[in-house]
């Protein structure tokens, strides 16, 4: 599997049961097929190594606060948490850096506690939902090697909807 092309499709299952994704160069589009195997690899460039969906906790309209955000993970060497703030509806505001994974190889549950001032630009800007991201750190520019054994069980987050009083 190639992650150093940063244009990837969603993975489908196709008829055969094989799942595969389109994977665009900046020139061309071919179509790869999952590998499941194990094994390290490098990134060449800085990369987004997952992205969630947006998160409105079932409540679009009501305005929350992220406490924390807690991930059971292992083997998270050269990688970062940041959390994306969507204060209009969509994925409007910066992404911010709230922590690095453990680089230890047995399972490992770690917190990352927010301090919801560093989500907005001011204190009035409401925030109504949540993206977050993984992404290689260290030196930009530089190659980062992701552990084979790196993997993510788990991810909660600890918010409160903000009432009006």
């Amino acid at each position: 599997l190639d992650l150093t092309l940063s244009n990837m499709s969603n993975i489908i299952t196709d008829n055969a049961g094989d799942m595969v994704f389109l994977q665009h160069d900046g020139t061309n589009s071919t179509l790869k097929k999952w590998s499941d195997s194990s094994a390290a690899f490098d990134i060449n460039n800085d990369g987004v190594l997952l992205k969630t969906k947006e998160f409105d906790f079932g409540s679009p309209d009501v305005p929350k606060n992220l406490n924390a955000v807690q991930i059971t993970a292992t083997a998270g060497e050269n990688i970062s948490v940041q959390v994306i703030p969507s204060t209009n509806g969509s994925n409007d505001g910066n992404a911010v850096t709230i922590g690095s994974l453990d680089t230890s190889t047995d399972r490992k549950v770690q917190k990352f506690t927010i301090s919801s001032s560093n989500l907005k630009s001011s204190a009035s800007e409401k925030v109504y939902a949540y993206t977050l991201q993984l992404v290689t750190s260290g030196n930009s520019g530089t190659q980062k090697t992701i552990n084979s054994n790196f993997s993510i069980d788990d991810i909660q987050f600890i918010y409160r909807e903000k009432v009006l009083r």
